[in-house]
């Protein structure tokens, strides 16, 4: 049976692609006792619980600083577990240097993943070589459960509904349209509500108000709507429709506001063909345990080993603390290594912005309507 010896981490990535190259039956991990250790460790024990509940995990609590001890400690494991290796990726880099030597004194390999580069290297009698990483796939779900959270759900199979592609499709055809559209919608009082209960799918329309202009264009709208089968139209006197949204996800992308540019930016990353993964409006839990406090990332991707988070901006008016909010996300999900983009409809009302996104490495993307060049700025991204 496989064993592995981990030093404690805030970051599990390395267990996770240790357990997906070597699947060892047993997790041997060394912890100093501390607070932040036991904290660490509790989370880690979640990961192992939704991902690997087959594997046994032991904990042992050692002097990172005593040589002497690590040694007596790794040969006791050893004598229960002979088939074992050290993953000395992450955690106190004194207590990585000692188990080294301990290693090379019984023999035993040592396995070294970079997150930072995506590579990782296995020493063996003296020998190093590079580990190919090429059969490891890891997921959004993978990144989200090595932090002790969970996914709860994501829309991304609505944005793969054909009746949304067509819209979309229209959406980017008609941009100048519908951007006069979608400023219309925001107005709440055209929006007569959405009822409720047996009726929340139910939204009201009241063209009263409107300049003729503006009415033509919620008309043909509303048309399109019912003939693209989103929502069934219905006329209430004169001046008002009704549109019955055929599935709830309809509704939210026309209804929620910057949905629809979430629906692209997920679309427009799938036609790269360059994503490991891809999901759109990912809603997770940081903590299982803590299931009331809930957080969505837009679009959320795996690119070669790395998470790539994206927040959808449909306005001028977002600032740092919005840049924030990806940064710390992005890199509690994904490590500083992940790759953080802003997409908005307009550039930031503040020149510091733009500065500030640079100086924590969050590429600031524009959707104007033309889809070439926007396919063209996420690539370069990724190039």
């Amino acid at each position: 049976m496989a064993a592995v010896i981990s030093l404690i981490n805030h970051r599990n990535i390395s267990t996770l692609i240790h357990m997906k190259l070597f699947n060892p039956d047993t997790l041997h991990i060394f912890h100093s006792g501390n607070q932040e250790d036991r904290q660490d460790l509790e989370d880690l024990k979640e990961f192992m619980n939704l991902s690997y509940p087959q594997v046994r995990i032991f904990a042992h609590r050692v002097d990172m600083y005593d040589c002497e001890k690590l040694g007596k400690v790794t040969r006791s494991i050893l004598t229960r577990d002979p088939d074992l290796m050290f993953d000395l990726s992450n955690g106190n880099p004194v207590a990585a240097m000692l188990l080294r030597q301990i290693a090379a004194n019984l023999k035993l390999k040592v396995f070294v993943f970079s997150e930072r580069d995506d590579r990782a290297a296995l020493i063996k009698n003296g020998n190093c070589s590079e580990v190919d990483l090429q059969s490891v796939d890891l997921e959004i779900a993978d990144f989200i459960k090595s932090g002790g959270g969970d996914v709860f759900s994501s829309s991304t199979s609505i944005y793969e509904s054909p009746e949304i592609e067509k819209l979309l499709m229209w959406q980017i055809q008609n941009y100048s349209t519908w951007t006069r559209i979608s400023k219309l919608l925001r107005s709440r009082n055209i929006i007569q509500g959405s009822g409720n209960g047996s009726q929340d799918h139910v939204v009201g329309i009241d063209l009263r108000g409107l300049s003729a202009g503006e009415k033509k264009l919620m008309i043909e709208f509303v048309y399109f709507l019912h003939e693209s089968r989103i929502a069934k139209m219905r006329r209430k006197g004169k001046e008002g429709f009704s549109l019955d949204f055929r599935k709830p996800g309809f509704k939210q992308l026309l209804m929620v506001y910057g949905s629809w540019l979430e629906a692209i930016t997920y679309h427009a990353l799938k036609h790269l063909h360059l994503m490991d993964d891809l999901r759109s409006g990912v809603v997770f839990y940081w903590d299982e345990r803590i299931r009331k406090v809930a957080n969505e990332i837009d679009v959320m991707a795996v690119y070669r080993g790395r998470l790539v988070a994206v927040s959808c901006k449909d306005t001028s008016k977002y600032n740092e603390k919005d840049l924030n909010e990806l940064l710390v996300a992005a890199n509690g999900l994904g490590g500083e290594n992940s790759i953080k983009i802003l997409v908005s409809t307009q550039w930031p009302d503040k020149s510091l912005v733009k500065e500030r996104a640079k100086e924590i490495g969050i590429h600031l993307v524009r959707f104007d309507g033309d889809l070439s060049s926007f396919l063209q700025q996420l690539k370069k991204i990724f190039d």
